[in-house]
């Protein structure tokens, strides 16, 4: 089973993931944030596309490097549908191996996103419209997803409260 974990920008997943990978479940494997790792390679916007690529290519990479250790579950911090939604954002062009591969390659999409009484400010307005891109994305695909909301005001509630619903629907 592939589960690809998305969401609003800064809503916890590193953190969920970290702590669901401390937990050492047999035959789980848990892939990095992609984008992380290559962004600081990336330092214009003029190369907003070109970074899209990249992380499309890495993105599937570790996936299928991944697949090939037989593992039960795949937990994918972020993923392709990441990479269509910020291109969608930016104004650029989806690619037809960015759809196909998100509609043949992920079993299940928990999408992560803040309660709606979280407080107002230009940095969530902006975080709002990427988690709209992202849930388009998912909605578009038809792949089965899991919205699961938290209280951004509680940080260890809100961990605890995620790792255990993240639990029940995978095992």
């Amino acid at each position: 089973m592939k589960v690809l974990i998305t969401g609003t920008v800064a809503v916890g997943k590193t953190q969920l993931l970290d702590q669901f990978e401390q937990l050492h479940i047999r035959r789980t494997v848990v892939l990095p944030n992609v984008a992380k790792q290559l962004i600081k390679h990336f330092s214009s916007e003029n190369h907003l596309l070109a970074f899209q690529d990249a992380v499309f290519a890495e993105q599937i990479e570790n996936e299928i490097s991944a697949e090939k250790e037989h593992p039960k579950v795949i937990l994918c911090h972020r993923g392709v549908l990441d990479v269509m939604a910020y291109a969608e954002l930016y104004g650029h062009p989806l690619r037809q191996e960015w759809k196909a591969w998100t509609r043949s390659e992920y079993d299940q999409v928990i999408f992560l996103t803040e309660d709606e009484k979280s407080k107002d400010t230009p940095q969530k307005t902006f975080y709002s419209e990427v988690a709209k891109k992202i849930r388009n994305q998912i909605v578009n695909t038809g792949l089965p997803f899991q919205t699961l909301h938290y209280p951004s005001w509680c940080e260890d509630r809100r961990q605890r409260n995620l790792k255990i619903n993240l639990l029940s629907l995978l095992f």
